[in-house]
């Protein structure tokens, strides 16, 4: 669609360092590896100088042939397609005008072009299924999304402002994992 966002071609690479989190909660591990890099993606310390070197470098060359093979499909140069890369983000106008996408459309106009090119028939007799399947306003209410809501668009404290004074809401409910929004204990 003409307004949508586009995101164009990039690629970000890293790791988490777990082990303070670890300690937190009581989990230690012992680490074991043959040969220098055997513990580039340990969870449990930061990358050394050597090993950030050669993520670094391997994440460039994967770049590189990504944006390569993009370049070949679209018939267009190298430059050309990294020159639109490097995660920016585009309407889908934009997109259009720097090939990085085919034609402006939404869902149905890409379900034509995949039966299109399956050799399939009807793209009208194509079912989607929408996930997640949007909740009835009795689930909404009973999962705690509607109180979430009410506390995130500050609904709750506009009613208890509306009911002045010493009057109060208690709202609470507990979902499987525990959660009471702050404020409504």
């Amino acid at each position: 669609l003409p307004g949508s966002i586009t995101g164009s071609i990039g690629s970000i690479t890293g790791k988490l360092n777990m082990r303070g989190f670890y300690n937190k909660i009581g989990i230690t591990k012992d680490e074991m590896g043959i040969g220098d890099k055997a513990l580039i993606f340990s969870d449990y310390r930061d990358y050394s100088e050597e090993e950030l070197r050669v993520i670094e470098e391997e994440h460039w060359a994967f770049y590189r042939r990504w944006v390569e093979d993009i370049a070949l499909h679209r018939d267009m140069r190298f430059g050309e397609v990294d020159s639109i890369a490097r995660g920016r983000v585009w309407t889908g106008d934009q997109a259009l005008s720097r090939g990085l996408v085919d034609e402006a459309g939404g869902l149905q106009r890409a379900v034509e072009i995949a039966c299109e090119l399956a050799g399939e028939g009807d793209p009208g007799k194509i079912a989607l299924l929408h996930l997640p399947r949007p909740m009835t306003f009795l689930q909404s209410f009973l999962s705690g999304r509607f109180v979430r809501d009410m506390v995130s668009f500050g609904t709750y404290e506009a009613l208890r402002d509306v009911l002045g004074g010493e009057s109060r809401v208690t709202v609470r409910h507990e979902l499987e994992d525990g959660y009471v929004p702050e404020g409504l204990d």
